[in-house]
């Protein structure tokens, strides 16, 4: 898949190490094509922190890397956890990142921080002829996120954060 031409007619951007996903069959369809094309998928799930922790320990080898469990999110260490993901062995890795809003509505800062990491890893990867991509799946359906929970007084908000920070990433 290193032609860009062989993106062509799936739903993301192939220039943009991470895409976000409001319909989660588009995004299952997504990584069904990189699957094909030899993508390994690793999953992390947002819903809580001790999930999230979970998942990333799984998805970074963590304890391979660093030699210890994770016990809370560094962004530090996260980002020097992506430098040996992808590897030689495994030259293309796709991180799904699901149940993302409800990370963001906790800690708004880390998440855009982790989208960072992941840009700024993809990039460093394409040097050595690796490809590290990232799905941020944000389907309402998906993690029963309601924006008119985090509203004040019932009031509606009128922007999704998570789209706002990834389009100014």
């Amino acid at each position: 898949m290193d032609d860009e031409s062989e993106y062509t007619g799936l739903p993301f951007d192939p220039q943009d190490a991470v895409s976000q996903f409001d319909d989660r069959d588009d995004m299952d369809a997504a990584i069904a094509a990189l699957e094909a094309e030899g993508f390994s998928t690793r999953r992390i799930v947002c819903e809580d922190d001790a999930v999230m922790l979970g998942g990333i320990a799984r998805a970074l080898d963590w304890q391979a890397q660093f030699g210890r469990p994770l016990r809370r999110l560094n962004l530090d260490a996260f980002a020097d956890a992506l430098r040996g993901v992808p590897s030689d062995e495994d030259s293309r890795v796709l991180l799904v990142l699901e149940r993302f809003r409800s990370f963001e509505a906790r800690d708004a800062a880390a998440a855009e921080g982790i989208v960072e990491a992941i840009r700024d890893a993809a990039a460093d990867h394409l040097e050595v002829n690796r490809r590290l991509l990232a799905f941020i799946c944000t389907d309402p359906d998906d993690d029963d996120f309601d924006d008119s929970d985090s509203a004040e007084d019932g009031d509606q908000i009128d922007h999704d954060p998570a789209e706002e920070w990834l389009r100014h990433g």
